[in-house]
């Protein structure tokens, strides 16, 4: 009778250390398991080859592989520019499939990426008592992103890198450490082209926020410069590094390509094209007054809102988008969720998103484009519209 007490005392001292210990690393545990979750659903589509890493990233590792790895750099014709070049010259020194090399790298990206966006949401929730775990959560949703996980595990893109540079450099704006912020937008800007949507956002904090000084905006250059020298000591033309831009915006003449955008719903000439850059230009202009105008200095909050409204109306009325364009929206979008509590806008942009991954990777589209087009049309009006009501904004008055 005895022995049974002491073997019930004993396990009754387990259960109460095992749950200790749940409890006391409770966000460890949890962290885990969802880091791990999101791998295993990303290794469901490691199989897949796309269409473009079979006609464009697949020919180009070939191509660093027969010429020496970082040798071949100067020669190699691609639209992609330096830094995403040199890590696929690496993979050519690394043994194993090239296109699970390819798709991991993205892949460590989500997960940095998801970081970038825990980060963001500890600061702008600091005096919240539930920022810790909000942030937790923000992390997991980002991680399940169909899109963010479509992107680097099926596609074998890289969109997470340069969108990953572009949340630090965002986070580092909330955080008043400007030269951070701009030497990260200056990566983000060296690996994609793209992250050029959230640029007016740097201009407008320069005037209206008026924290730091125009000599910021040079640190852009110098770190796209500076990441070119390798390649330059490798032999590649100096000329290139402005040129591979350049030959991104001319590459593709079509005014839309599977992208939900109003160039869905018109059809399209060389003056549309012209018409719709300048209608952008203007719409941002406006934007721009409108801050100016009321004398708004954009709180950390407004400045993540205003990062995505960029990018909705950019992409929405800017010809030449690609089905892939508003992959920074998509995770702006979910931060949006974290601090307005809005989880229509995420649901909308994600969707639409989607629908033209679907198309793309599987050949299937569940939302035609003019009604996708039309959808994505009201986010936009809904994103903007929220943002100009001020009602419930903090407005400086001078």
């Amino acid at each position: 009778m005895e022995s049974k007490y002491n073997i019930k005392a004993y396990l009754d001292v387990i259960d109460r250390q095992i749950l200790n210990f749940i409890h006391k690393n409770i966000y460890t545990i949890f962290i885990i398991s969802i880091s791990v979750l999101a791998f295993m659903i990303r290794f469901i589509f490691f199989d897949i080859h796309s269409a473009d890493y079979d006609v464009y990233i697949r020919k180009w590792g070939e191509y660093l592989t027969n010429n020496n790895g970082f040798l071949g750099i100067r020669s190699i014709d691609s639209d992609y520019n330096v830094p995403y070049l040199y890590i696929l010259a690496c993979f050519t020194y690394i043994p194993g499939s090239y296109i699970l090399k390819v798709k991991l790298f993205s892949v460590v990206f989500d997960y940095i990426g998801a970081v970038a966006c825990y980060l963001i949401v500890k600061k702008l929730l600091k005096d919240n008592k539930s920022s810790d775990i909000t942030a937790i959560i923000t992390y997991s949703l980002v991680l399940f992103i169909p899109t963010v996980i479509l992107n680097s595990s099926a596609w074998a893109q890289c969109d997470i890198i340069y969108v990953t540079f572009v949340l630090f450099s965002i986070y580092y704006l909330i955080d008043k450490k400007y030269s951070r912020a701009f030497l990260f937008y200056g990566i983000a800007i060296a690996f994609k082209l793209q992250a050029i949507f959230v640029f007016p956002l740097y201009i407008i904090l320069y005037f209206s926020n008026k924290n730091f000084s125009i000599i910021n905006f040079f640190i852009i250059s110098i770190v796209n410069i500076l990441l070119y020298i390798p390649a330059l000591l490798f032999g590649r033309p100096l000329n290139l590094l402005w040129r591979v831009y350049f030959n991104q915006t001319q590459e593709y003449t079509s005014l839309t390509l599977n992208f939900p955008n109003i160039y869905n719903l018109v059809y399209g000439n060389d003056i549309l094209k012209r018409a719709g850059i300048i209608f952008s230009i203007t719409i941002i202009g406006i934007l721009f007054v409108y801050i100016l105008k009321k004398k708004m200095e954009l709180t950390s909050i407004e400045i993540v809102e205003f990062a995505l409204l960029l990018v909705l109306v950019e992409t929405y009325f800017l010809p030449f988008m690609h089905d892939r364009y508003m992959f920074l929206a998509d995770i702006l979008s979910m931060l949006y969720f974290i601090v307005r509590k809005n989880i229509i806008v995420p649901i909308i942009i994600i969707a639409m998103s989607l629908n033209s991954y679907i198309a793309f990777l599987f050949g299937i589209i569940p939302i035609p484009l003019k009604m996708a087009s039309v959808i994505q049309f009201f986010i936009v009006i809904k994103v903007l519209g929220e943002f100009l009501n001020i009602s419930d904004r903090r407005v400086i008055l001078k």
